[in-house]
């Protein structure tokens, strides 16, 4: 909606737009405890961009994954964070984080030669971040962790989900195909 009511956040730097770009176009809301917005603003580049899922680590920092087929895309490089700072194909997952005070913090691109959709988001008690996904690409970045973690280093079908995880830092610890040989996707 080119109309969306976006409000500054207090903190310096926070990442705002109150301009929507080519619809459809990402969101990202923070409202607190006693439902009053915070701030708001359009996430965006110039083509389909899909806020999908979010989640909120013990410290209050904000997760938001989704996908975009934007060139475009806001991208921010984290100091020992997986990065990618362009589109690998047409459609590609992304990871954002912002703080508690509404400044983004990591923003990167995931995927590659084919589509890729980023579904889901959460963080566990240690500030892990889990992400999955699916993809049509054949040459994802992933991480093998050993120690008998699951590992499938390649797209067996037609699309695969896709499982990640980052450390509290945002360093791809894990990263692998999940899928037999007819399309999955992961929720």
């Amino acid at each position: 909606s080119p109309d969306l009511p976006c409000t500054l956040a207090a903190a310096p730097l926070a990442h705002f737009s109150d301009t929507a770009q080519a619809a459809p176009d990402a969101f990202i809301w923070e409202f607190s405890q006693q439902g009053v917005r915070k701030w708001a603003t359009y996430y965006a580049g110039d083509s389909a961009d899909f806020g999908v899922d979010c989640a909120v680590d013990r410290l209050g920092n904000l997760y938001v994954t989704g996908s975009t087929g934007s060139s475009n895309f806001p991208t921010q490089q984290l100091a020992g964070a997986y990065w990618q700072p362009a589109n690998g194909g047409a459609t590609d997952a992304f990871v954002l984080r912002f703080n508690s005070q509404g400044v983004r913090q990591w923003a990167t691109y995931y995927g590659a030669d084919g589509n890729d959709f980023g579904t889901a988001i959460a963080s566990d008690s240690t500030d892990q971040v889990y992400v999955a996904g699916y993809t049509a690409s054949t040459n994802l970045n992933l991480a093998d962790p050993g120690g008998g973690a699951y590992y499938q280093p390649s797209l067996n079908g037609a699309s695969d989900s896709f499982i990640l995880r980052f450390n509290a830092l945002g360093a791809m610890v894990w990263g692998t195909y999940h899928g037999g040989d007819s399309g999955e996707q992961a929720l």
